[in-house]
């Protein structure tokens, strides 16, 4: 618990840092734009690198905290008791194992091509710009397994038959 609590506050410093060099970059285009007449040459191109880290950073990190994202409700709210309970179990080996074939072996494949290959006004290694899917899916299947650990816990302390979310407790 510790450790999930500790990846949420590197997650959420993080995610701020993003948003804080988001506007001042932002700024700096305007003003060089506008007033300066000399438009920054690095900025367009560092804002989407900003906002594509932005994105698949935050995406793990609202997954583990509503254990809704990536998931269809709808169907397991139709049920009650120990079938909803094998439901959220199966959905959650389903999300796992998406989350490790498309975000973590195909994102590592996305950085392996990006080897090489250098942004047109910046010149960052664009595999540096890639790296964030592989991580973001390590992110995603960390909280998913936390996740799923805390319905496990439930089935056992869990007497009555009545299931209950475990994320109403955050």
């Amino acid at each position: 618990m510790k450790t999930r609590l500790f990846i949420e506050k590197v997650i959420r410093s993080t995610l701020s840092v993003f948003l804080v060099l988001l506007v001042a970059i932002a700024t700096w285009q305007v003003v060089s734009r506008y007033f300066l007449n000399d438009p920054a040459q690095f900025t367009d191109e560092a804002l989407r690198y900003i906002m594509i880290w932005m994105t698949f950073i935050a995406a793990p990190y609202a997954f583990g905290l509503t254990d809704k994202h990536m998931s269809l409700n709808i169907i397991k709210d139709k049920f009650t008791g120990n079938k909803r309970r094998t439901i959220e179990i199966l959905n959650s080996l389903l999300v796992i194992g998406f989350i490790i074939y498309i975000m973590i072996y195909g994102g590592w494949k996305l950085v392996n091509i990006g080897i090489g290959s250098y942004s047109d006004s910046m010149q960052i290694p664009l595999s540096y710009v890639y790296s964030v899917m592989p991580i973001s899916g390590i992110l995603s299947v960390y909280f998913k397994i936390c996740n799923l650990n805390d319905v496990l816990k439930s089935i056992s302390s869990d007497k009555e038959g009545e299931w209950t979310s475990p994320c109403k407790s955050r």
